[in-house]
């Protein structure tokens, strides 16, 4: 991701396409000043609690210009702000905003990677120390957490879901995976070893007893083989937004299979 452009503070900042890095000290404070001088004059949007932005109608602190443009757009380019999308018909001020903004904006592969990384290798110890067979990945999403805890750490591990295309993606990209580590195996020692790939549930978690029911199901059927039956289970959560963190939290209470919560939210 670091690239060896040297960067101009004052280039970056009118938006004229500098990119920066972390590949030295120097590099990373250049990086956070010009993020600090970028969010300066949003600090009073920034600190403002969610009740005082309609008490005190902070909304009129935005340029009336860009207001007016943005109320006329589709919702679909209102969403596609946040990731960086810009409009040639937009005020000009609008536009060079955005484009000071991009190069500032740390990618989300590195820090998706960064908590996968961190997180799979604390639950999977915490899973050994407990004696956990199966780990319970709560809001897998496309299924990177589970798949690292069941590849790299030999985990049993189930993906937990509510979308349907979630279970899909996670499954696929463990089949291929899985072929992968099979080719590797044939060509070890151990060959003969068994390669297992998450199992995935769709479910919709509306409260902890949905959760507890879940996982008590998972328990009395052979979704888990035969190792979740009367044994420990680890729940862990990458992206428990949100009431999951929350049914999750509760969950310590009710659920006996429980042995071990690990949650990792606003990663």
């Amino acid at each position: 991701y670091a690239l060896p452009v040297p960067c101009d503070p004052s280039s970056a900042m009118a938006g004229e396409g500098c990119r920066y890095s972390c590949d030295s000290a120097e590099r990373t404070m250049e990086w956070m000043a010009a993020i600090a001088d970028f969010l300066r004059p949003l600090i009073p949007l920034l600190d403002a609690h969610i009740a005082n932005f309609f008490k005190d109608r902070l909304w009129e602190t935005i340029d009336q210009q860009w207001m007016e443009c943005l109320r006329r757009e589709p919702v679909e380019d209102i969403i596609g702000i946040p990731y960086g999308l810009v409009r040639e018909h937009w005020p000009a001020s609008l536009q060079d905003f955005m484009k000071t903004l991009r190069p500032l904006v740390l990618s989300r592969e590195p820090k998706l990677s960064h908590a996968v990384e961190i997180l799979s290798a604390v639950v999977s110890t915490l899973a050994s120390i407990v004696g956990a067979d199966t780990i319970i990945d709560v809001g897998s999403g496309q299924g990177y957490l589970a798949q690292v805890l069941c590849f790299q750490y030999h985990h049993s591990v189930i993906a937990l879901d509510s979308s349907s295309h979630h279970a899909t993606v996670t499954s696929s990209r463990a089949e291929r995976i899985k072929k992968h580590f099979t080719a590797k195996l044939r060509k070890s020692s151990n060959g003969s070893k068994n390669v297992r790939v998450p199992r995935t549930v769709t479910c919709q978690i509306f409260s902890s007893d949905t959760l507890t029911a879940v996982i008590e199901s998972m328990s009395e059927s052979s979704l888990c083989g035969n190792q979740c039956s009367g044994s420990s289970v680890v729940l862990a959560g990458l992206h428990a937004c949100g009431d999951l963190s929350v049914n999750m939290l509760r969950l310590k209470n009710f659920c006996t299979l429980l042995k071990l919560l690990f949650c990792a939210i606003s990663m």
